[in-house]
């Protein structure tokens, strides 16, 4: 059975690693934060966790602003719409350096975003004239820390046994004599870097069969 919570990878980590029986050589508060690590380089790695409900899929904008924050938790930007009195209309994602300040101009409604290079900003063009909101889908990393109690709801339940190799991988990496064994943790750091990956590409080809199918009803 797949784990539903933090507490069940630590389980099955335990069970794994022989540390069933207390005193347990790793302690709770290290292997959830551990769990933590692995998490956030699994969304990072695999940019699966989507999100366009969150509080940090909205953004407010007020006339005459061009640059918006976003949160540090956003990778990337996947769909971008604004939201002015009520009325949505898509925006074109654009990539860094792509409109240039110089080329700004005012109206009414913005009709692109142009993406900073590290995804924490992004500028509204035409910089617009009333104020509005842009609904955001996002690639993301995880929100927050996930305690030892809590489910683990960003990731399909068929892709957490990766979560388990990258806890191993932190786990062999700590600054203990009797714990650190560096050729553990690069195996273990491998394994979770080809499982990662593999999740990428099995990604990419549903969202490229979706958008293939997507254009066959279109056009049938």
């Amino acid at each position: 059975m797949a784990a539903e919570t933090v507490s069940d990878l630590i389980k099955n980590f335990r069970d794994d690693e022989k540390d069933a029986v207390e005193p347990y050589f790793w302690s709770d508060s290290q292997l959830v934060r551990f769990f933590n690590q692995a998490l956030t380089a699994f969304a990072e790695k695999t940019r699966i966790v989507i999100d366009d409900s969150s509080d940090i899929t909205a953004v407010d904008f007020s006339a005459g602003q061009a640059l918006l924050d976003l949160a540090p938790q956003i990778i990337d930007v996947i769909e971008a719409v604004a939201l002015i009195n009520g009325r949505p209309e898509k925006l074109d994602i654009m990539p860094p350096g792509s409109v240039s300040r110089a080329q700004s101009s005012t109206g009414m409604r913005p009709r692109m975003v142009v993406l900073s290079e590290t995804a924490n900003t992004m500028r509204l063009h035409p910089v617009p004239s009333i104020a509005g909101q842009v609904l955001l889908t996002v690639v993301r990393r995880p929100l927050k820390e996930l305690a030892k109690t809590d489910r683990i709801a960003d990731v399909p339940a068929h892709n957490r046994h990766a979560l388990l190799l990258g806890i191993k991988h932190y786990a062999y990496r700590v600054a203990d004599a009797e714990l650190f064994d560096p050729a553990k943790a690069v195996n273990f750091g491998d394994e979770f870097d080809r499982e990662c990956q593999s999740i990428y590409e099995a990604a990419l080809l549903r969202r490229a069969g979706a958008s293939r199918a997507t254009r066959f009803r279109w056009l049938s």
